[in-house]
């Protein structure tokens, strides 16, 4: 019978060759890929990474390198929740890793990230440019209603006699 330290770390099971078959799959894996993208939109998710160490891992950064193809515009349309991409290129930088081990900034993230989904129904760029397209609209209305009124006046100008021009000129 062999021993057992009770202190010693177990070792993770053998992935299962059907898992791997699975990652062979382009479609699966494409699958499996987005959705690892879009958790990376959840504050505590990225809480969860940094505590467990995934990103002091050189080999975990080179993949979020990797994953970085979902900002080509041929995949945007497959990504729902676009602060995922946001997250993916911060967590490429150091200080924001190291950050992550902060709860009060991983509630700051949560809240920051409330307020804007509770907001976002609301967009200011697609307002602002309303308002823009509005006055430009009615800019060009009056612009009209000017050259009707001065191409009116000309036609009033050739139709009348002589003596009457001079009043309208007036």
């Amino acid at each position: 019978m062999i021993a057992v330290d009770a202190g010693a770390a177990a070792l993770p099971p053998p992935p299962d060759p059907t898992q791997l078959l699975l990652l062979q799959d382009p479609k699966m894996r494409f699958t499996l890929e987005l959705e690892f993208v879009e958790m990376l939109a959840n504050p505590h998710y990225l809480h969860f990474l940094a505590q467990s160490r995934f990103l002091d891992d050189p080999v975990f950064i080179n993949y979020l390198r990797y994953l970085q193809y979902f900002h080509r515009p041929e995949y945007l349309p497959f990504v729902t929740h676009p602060a995922c991409l946001y997250f993916l290129d911060l967590l490429l930088l150091a200080p924001f890793r190291a950050a992550l081990l902060n709860p009060a900034y991983i509630t700051l993230m949560h809240d920051q990230a409330y307020w804007h989904w509770r907001s976002g129904r609301y967009n200011r760029f697609t307002e602002a440019e309303q308002r823009r397209e509005a006055k430009q609209a009615q800019a060009a209305r009056e612009r009209e209603v000017a050259a009707h009124k001065t191409e009116l006046q000309g036609e009033l100008m050739l139709d009348a006699p002589a003596d009457d021009k001079l009043k309208l000129q007036q």
